[in-house]
């Protein structure tokens, strides 16, 4: 500063000189920045040189879970039951219904072959007939041809009398092979009837043994879902509570770290106040002091000071030298001459 600055000082107001102070503090502050770039250079080469903290494996720790597994159950549908019971029971019932079937038309064709038999034995009791009356005609003849009657009326009148009985025998042979053919067809629509019969009831049976294997196999469904959810709802629960008691251990877990740091922390600060900084952080520190002095003295000694106050970064960089570079300015600056 030449002499003619310092004489117009005397002249200068004490808001004048204030002001003037305020925008010198201002400019230094913005000036630093200069320095910034280079400090924070170094405070990451600091930071990149420290050993690196080993994070606790929290899972490890604290596992996120019981392990506890869920059960899986694929509940059919009351369509997928009905066709369950359907399957289940199609077997017995086409057994049921070919038996049915199967005994109706054994008795069907039994009285089938006995009308066959019927026809065939009316048909030789018939010729049997004709061959006796033929035979007994025969005689008759012979036995009046013998005594010369061959055509008298009374062999005549036993001949016709042989004839009317033949075919009385003959029609009564009929008669009573038409009875039974009729019989016999009259059975085997009995027969047809008592299959209906039987088939209706066997599918009443069918629907009612359905109706009851359907309700069973839907109240083992049912039982089976409530017991599986039970038991997974247990499982949630267990988890639950075992979540709520993890985030708890977890959070006293690193609160517990937390403070453990902060008191090595502050232990190594109190001990690098009282014995300074050693190592590799000193010679880092070091360099920022030395930087940062350059920066400050190359200010005007009586703002000096104030602007490393003033400063929102070099408290952080300096470390332990804020005070001893705070301190130097001070001195520097109440050695210098002032006219303010």
């Amino acid at each position: 500063m030449s002499f003619w600055d310092e004489f117009k000082k005397l002249f200068q107001t004490n808001q004048q000189r204030e002001e003037e102070k305020a925008n010198k503090i201002k400019d230094a502050v913005n000036n630093e920045n200069k320095i910034v770039g280079r400090l924070q250079q170094l405070e990451n080469e600091y930071q990149s040189s420290l050993p690196k903290e080993k994070q606790a494996d929290l899972e490890k720790l604290f596992p996120t879970s019981l392990g506890l597994s869920k059960l899986e159950y694929d509940a059919k549908t009351d369509t997928e039951l009905k066709k369950q019971a359907e399957a289940e029971l199609l077997a017995s019932m086409e057994e049921q219904k070919n038996s049915i079937l199967k005994q109706i038309s054994n008795q069907q064709n039994s009285v089938e072959k006995s009308k066959e038999s019927l026809a065939t034995d009316a048909e030789d009791s018939l010729a049997k007939l004709d061959e006796l009356y033929k035979s007994l005609k025969q005689k008759a003849e012979k036995s009046a041809l013998s005594r010369g009657l061959s055509r008298s009326s009374i062999i005549m009148s036993q001949l016709s009398d042989y004839d009317k009985n033949q075919t009385d025998s003959a029609t009564s042979v009929q008669k009573e092979m038409i009875k039974q053919i009729s019989s016999a067809n009259q059975k085997i629509v009995d027969l047809e009837g008592e299959k209906e019969s039987a088939l209706s009831e066997l599918d009443l049976k069918h629907a009612s043994n359905l109706a009851t294997k359907i309700s069973k196999l839907q109240n083992d469904r049912d039982e089976k879902v409530l017991e599986y959810q039970k038991y997974n709802d247990n499982i949630a629960a267990k988890e639950a509570d075992y979540a709520s008691q993890r985030a708890k251990d977890v959070k006293k877990y690193e609160n517990e770290s937390q403070a453990e740091n902060e008191s090595k922390a502050a232990k190594q600060r109190e001990e690098e106040k009282l014995y300074g900084y050693a190592g590799d952080k000193q010679k880092n520190y070091a360099e920022r002091y030395g930087i940062a002095l350059d920066f400050y003295n190359s200010l005007s000694p009586d703002i000096a000071a104030d602007a490393l106050k003033a400063s929102p970064n070099m408290r952080f960089y300096l470390g332990n030298y804020y005070e001893k570079l705070l301190e130097i300015l001070k001195q520097k600056g109440s050695a210098t001459d002032r006219y303010f």
